[in-house]
């Protein structure tokens, strides 16, 4: 959102017409010079000024870096009515009212909870159209390329483009921004940059004070599910209580309530949505079906190191909702063996870095901390415990034992290849009960609630010791109705 000429001729002073003899680090402003010349056509005759080249049209080539237009603002506003109208009207006043310096304005927060779509209404707002009337939309994606960066802000002034964006619109890197702000004159004429990330450091690498956007109440959930399958219809009374349920264990986030009114609506029978909401995690995460929200938590998740990303799985061992204690997560990573030494750091202090670097790219979110500003309990958004969950029992880190409307089959003996078993109190006793077959698991991990009161014998105990007969590492957390001093045997 700039004045467009001003713009125009600094990229283009720094891609296309940059000097021919360049130090190292504009090599890469070189390759851009060429491919810019390759992008205009011969300059149009006038005064013997090197800027001229920038007239030209736009060959064929510049079509590779330039995606459709998005929609317009006709087509967003109908859909987002009543849910992000205020976010986006916080986020218009700060772009409007900001300094006369170049400013940025990062929209930050987990996977799926409408980032892009908040920042296209507020690009699309006749308010911003008045105050920037010339204005461009990057998308950038994970990978770092500045030659890319600077071609798409050239062909996009100068086709005056917007491009289509499919889940990776999110920024990755800081330098992604420093690359960008290169290009903005400081002419202080109220320059502004609007930009998306997941990443809390990348966000606050660029503003101290970034916007952070909130999850939906259950109320704006139901409604932004009711708009997407019926309109601006009610739902039926007899969808209604499922409509709700399903809108609520979406847990406040707008890219699953999307997905799901995809298949609710043409379905509008009661049997369909019954299905739905007894089990909204398959639809959500199915492999299978490439508008679920299955890649978009993949791209955070790739994103991890190999250390990082088992770290965040073994958050599958809790339970929904648990509020997990940040002292327990790192010593279960550390009696797991997942943090490796890093020096000077002790084992405690590098993982307490990988804790913080989960809350800071959103995938942990951050409940208590404590007085001196140490995490104290964190958590887990729903979606992302349930990919935990699925992707811990494909790779065999983790299996779950969880109730069952058959009890038959916990009642059954059964086997158990994972290295790790997470199981809810109340089944472990009918667990123990099947005489289990478990010998490859070396990690058993059983969270209840405070309020939850297990009755375990010394016959458990004993069976307990039978079926993990090669255990490593126990974490269990009990209100003792009965205790057994076979229970130091485990210890």
């Amino acid at each position: 959102m700039t004045d467009y000429y001003t713009w125009q001729l600094r990229l283009l002073k720094k891609a296309a017409l940059a000097p021919q003899h360049l130090t190292s680090d504009d090599n890469e402003v070189g390759v851009i010079k060429e491919e810019a010349q390759k992008m205009i056509m011969p300059p149009i005759e006038g005064p013997e000024d090197r800027e001229n080249e920038v007239v030209g049209v736009v060959k064929k080539e510049a079509q590779k870096v330039i995606l459709p237009p998005i929609e317009g603002p006709e087509d967003q506003d109908n859909e987002v009515v009543g849910v992000i109208k205020e976010e986006a009207q916080k986020v218009i006043m700060r772009l409007i009212e900001g300094p006369e310096d170049l400013n940025i304005v990062p929209i930050v927060g987990m996977i799926g909870l409408g980032k892009t779509t908040l920042a296209r209404k507020i690009y699309y707002d006749p308010q911003i159209s008045g105050e920037f009337p010339n204005k461009i939309w990057i998308n950038v994606g994970q990978s770092y390329d500045k030659k890319k960066i600077f071609l798409n802000i050239l062909g996009g002034l100068m086709k005056r483009s917007i491009e289509e964006y499919r889940y990776k619109e999110d920024v990755w890197e800081t330098a992604v921004v420093n690359s960008v702000k290169e290009v903005f004159p400081e002419n202080k004429k109220g320059h502004r940059i609007m930009m998306t990330t997941r990443l809390e450091y990348v966000a606050t690498n660029a503003n101290e004070d970034p916007h952070y956007l909130e999850f939906l109440t259950p109320n704006e959930s139901f409604k932004l599910l009711e708009l997407k399958v019926f309109g601006r219809s009610r739902c039926p009374d007899d969808l209604l209580v499922f409509g709700k349920s399903i809108a609520s264990k979406c847990s406040g986030l707008p890219l699953s309530l999307v997905v799901i009114a995809k298949k609710l609506k043409h379905r509008k029978d009661r049997s369909t949505w019954k299905l739905i909401e007894k089990d909204v995690w398959h639809p959500l995460l199915n492999e299978d079906d490439p508008e679920s929200c299955l890649e978009a938590v993949k791209l955070s998740y790739d994103h991890l190191s190999h250390e990082m990303k088992v770290c965040f799985l073994y958050c599958g061992a809790f339970p929904h909702g648990f509020d997990i204690p940040a002292w327990k997560l790192i010593r279960l990573w550390i009696a797991e063996r997942l943090i490796r030494p890093e020096p000077p750091y002790t084992l405690e202090e590098t993982a307490e870095r990988y804790l913080n670097n989960l809350v800071g790219r959103n995938l942990l979110m951050v409940k208590k901390k404590s007085f001196d500003g140490q995490i104290k309990t964190c958590h887990i958004h729903d979606l992302l415990h349930e990919f935990c969950k699925a992707e811990a029992n494909r790779k065999r880190i983790l299996q779950e034992v969880c109730p069952t409307p058959h009890k038959d089959i916990l009642t059954r003996q059964a086997v158990y290849t994972s290295q790790g078993l997470c199981i809810q109190p109340s089944v472990l006793h009918d667990f123990l009960s099947a005489k289990p077959v478990a010998e490859p698991v070396r990690s058993f991990y059983c969270f209840s609630s405070k309020q939850t009161q297990t009755k375990l014998s010394s016959d458990d105990i004993q069976l307990f010791e039978k079926a993990f007969p090669l255990i490593r590492v126990t974490s269990m957390t009990f209100q003792w109705k009965l205790v057994d001093f076979g229970i130091y045997k485990l210890l």
